[in-house]
C-alpha cells in the first residue's frame, strides 16, 4: 500500500478526529485483533476510549495512533 493513500481523510490538525479499530488496523496493515492487543499492552498511554477499559467499541485519537507507532 502506498503511504500517500493511507487515511486520506485524516486531518493532522483535527485533535477531535477519531478512528475505529478497523481503520487503525488498515493504516498499520495489521488485523484489528493485533491493534486491540497492542492497545492493551500500552493502555496506560492511551485515551480512555482506546485502552483496555474502552469496552466493545474502541475509538482511537491521533495521539493514540502515535503511541501505537512506537
Amino acid at each position: 500500500m502506498n503511504d500517500d493513500n493511507k487515511m486520506i481523510q485524516m486531518d493532522p490538525f483535527d485533535d477531535n478526529a477519531t478512528f475505529t479499530t478497523t481503520e487503525v488496523a488498515d493504516y498499520f496493515e495489521k488485523s484489528p485483533q493485533t491493534i486491540r492487543n497492542w492497545s492493551d499492552d500500552v493502555h496506560m498511554y492511551m485515551s480512555i476510549y482506546a485502552g483496555t477499559n474502552a469496552g466493545r467499541n474502541r475509538t482511537y485519537t491521533l495521539t493514540d495512533i502515535r503511541v501505537l507507532q512506537y
